[in-house]
């Protein structure tokens, strides 16, 4: 663990401790314990997730919602899936519509922002989170924790973008060298995922689960493990 972020999270410690902060935030950090990252990988609590935005910018745009399944023992559990859809008070990009194909008043119905970022909280704790080009997700979800609680995420991540690349070319560093050769659409078609429900937070957590288990049973066979191997 950094030293600020030592600091950072014993700072909300202390805030929890003085009843300063709200219980949710104080269950989600208590939940967080130090994973173990020579454990298996197959017996960790994963988390797959996905964000829709309004945008490709992590400083102005927001997210109009967020996809979750769970993994558990190696097999997705569709039973423990949610999805959130966030009310906007801003208008939507029309080139965004264009790939979402989420219409404001369809988010007239979703919950507000603070609301959602507390029921994904509670739903990823204690879990380890899994993205498609997860830097993207994190950041989106990390600027929205910090306008409205002045914390961010704790979980570890682990990219299947980055984690396709290595499995194919061998121990790279991140960031990513090539994101195009590693698109969500691409890798499905190379592991033989059907891709259906794209650009729908929901959809597309669950075909990045189809792929992140295609992706462990190949890093089963070059000897892949330990939750530092993926992480």
């Amino acid at each position: 663990m950094k030293l600020l972020d030592y600091f950072r999270r014993r700072r909300v410690e202390r805030k929890c401790e003085d009843g300063e902060m709200p219980a949710f935030i104080c269950n989600y950090f208590k939940g967080q314990k130090k994973e173990n990252t020579r454990s298996n990988i197959e017996k960790a609590h994963l988390v797959v997730f996905d964000t829709e935005t309004t945008g490709l910018d992590t400083l102005k745009d927001r997210i109009i919602s967020i996809g979750a399944v769970r993994i558990k023992a190696g097999r997705i559990n569709v039973g423990e899936s949610a999805e959130w859809k966030v009310k906007q008070h801003v208008g939507l990009k029309a080139e965004g519509i264009k790939i979402h194909g989420i219409l404001k008043k369809e988010l007239d119905e979703g919950m507000e922002e603070s609301e959602v970022l507390k029921q994904f909280l509670q739903f990823i704790e204690g879990s380890i989170l899994v993205a498609h080009h997860s830097a993207f997700d994190v950041a989106m979800i990390n600027k929205a924790l910090k306008r409205h609680f002045q914390i961010k995420l704790w979980n570890k991540s682990i990219d299947t973008a980055w984690l396709a690349q290595r499995l194919e070319e061998g121990k790279i560093e991140k960031p990513l060298s090539n994101k195009a050769n590693y698109s969500l659409d691409k890798l499905c078609e190379k592991h033989h995922v059907p891709v259906f429900e794209r650009h729908n937070s929901a959809g597309d957590a669950y075909l990045t689960a189809v792929l992140f288990l295609k992706l462990m049973k190949l890093g089963r066979r070059r000897g892949l493990k330990t939750i530092a191997d993926y992480c």
